[in-house]
């Protein structure tokens, strides 16, 4: 005997053919359905489940469900693809960590039903569209997207919310839609309505400050380059944390020195004087928050971690691997959750493909200091 959510699937398969609910029209809500045929949110909620793997409805954000149009909307046989575009190879030792990411997605749950199309944006805005446009036109059923903002704004569109519009509306016609790692939208006072799994940078910032606190330090000092959403939101965690504690804020906010791959075997001598001019600040005990590629001059000016007597120490805002020889650990930094925020996309693009609610929110995972 049919089951009650399939009977219910059933009657509204039926509704639909006949035309009851048209093409780009709504069923009716949860709530409604239940009192009409007489059974549980439960029931209803799997019946609707049915349908989205039907093709036959699709789940709208803040909408309810939406009668699958023929025109301006993603009614397809479906291909057991999803499609996944990643910043790659222009900026390859900026994007280290995307690998961890991908493997994280692929074993957990999207390997078993589905295949992963991977499009390389090169984080180039212009190249994000095309690669948008060629996976649609490869039938996938979903894409997941790390978005591109920097090359690409900087030197194509210049938009600072990148292809937010293009993915929204996407979204909003049917097509899912998960980003991942990071967010556009943050510092642009734009309504983020679509799902996304992001580290949270904030939070980043105050687990650096206590970290040092923890360790015994009372003046602690931000050294960065406000140039991207990532280090304001970062600083602005320090801010908090510092405040938390009833500690000043004490900022170093220069340029930093660039390390390009070819370079890395030899650092410039812009680290040698941006270094000196950070040790000038320690007049008592003192910790840096910086970038890692300072690090290695660090550990040659403070080789025992002292300075005029003082104790001086040392945290990362993100952990690398390693910049030529010169290895980042064991210095305390801060690591991206990154199996976390693989397990979560693809976890959040299966509920968004059966249409299980609450799947259409963000999540911000909280990083982890390693040693």
């Amino acid at each position: 005997m049919a089951s009650k959510y399939t009977l219910l699937a059933d009657s509204l398969e039926q509704s639909i053919a006949a035309g009851e609910y048209a093409d780009g029209s709504f069923l009716p809500g949860e709530r409604v359905l239940c009192e009409r045929f007489q059974v549980s949110r439960v029931t209803v909620r799997n019946a609707l489940k049915q349908l989205v793997q039907k093709k036959l409805i699709v789940p709208i954000v803040g909408s309810g469900y939406k009668v699958q149009g023929k025109s301006g909307s993603f009614n397809r046989p479906r291909s057991h693809l999803i499609g996944g575009i990643f910043p790659g190879s222009a900026v390859a030792s900026e994007f280290m960590y995307v690998p961890s990411i991908l493997a994280h997605m692929i074993s957990e749950n999207l390997g078993d039903d589905y295949n992963l199309v991977l499009a390389n944006s090169a984080d180039n805005l212009l190249r994000e569209r095309e690669m948008v446009q060629r996976l649609i036109n490869a039938n996938v059923e979903g894409l997941i997207i790390m978005p591109s903002y920097s090359g690409g704004a900087r030197h194509t569109v210049r938009h600072e919310t990148g292809n937010y519009a293009l993915f929204l509306e996407l979204y909003r016609k049917g097509m899912p839609i998960v980003l991942v790692d990071r967010s556009l939208t943050t510092l642009n006072h734009v309504p983020q309505t679509l799902p996304g799994v992001y580290s949270d940078v904030i939070a980043c910032g105050e687990m650096l400050v206590d970290e040092m606190v923890h360790r015994g330090y009372r003046k602690i000092i931000f050294h960065d380059k406000l140039d991207s959403r990532v280090s304001f939101l970062r600083h602005h965690g320090y801010c908090n944390a510092m405040k938390k504690h009833d500690l000043t804020v004490r900022d170093v906010l220069t340029p930093l020195c660039e390390i390009t791959v070819e370079s890395c075997d030899t650092m410039p001598e812009q680290c040698d004087s941006e270094v000196k001019n950070m040790l000038k600040l320690v007049d008592t005990d003192t910790a840096f928050i910086t970038n890692s590629f300072l690090v290695p001059t660090l550990d040659k000016f403070c080789p025992e971690h002292r300075w005029g007597g003082h104790r001086v120490e040392w945290i990362c805002c993100e952990h690398r691997a390693g910049w030529g020889n010169h290895p980042m650990m064991p210095y305390p930094c801060s690591v991206r959750p990154l199996a976390k925020m693989g397990v979560r996309a693809a976890r959040k693009m299966l509920a968004l493909l059966t249409g299980e609610p609450g799947a259409d929110g963000e999540e911000y995972l909280p990083p982890e200091i390693e040693y």
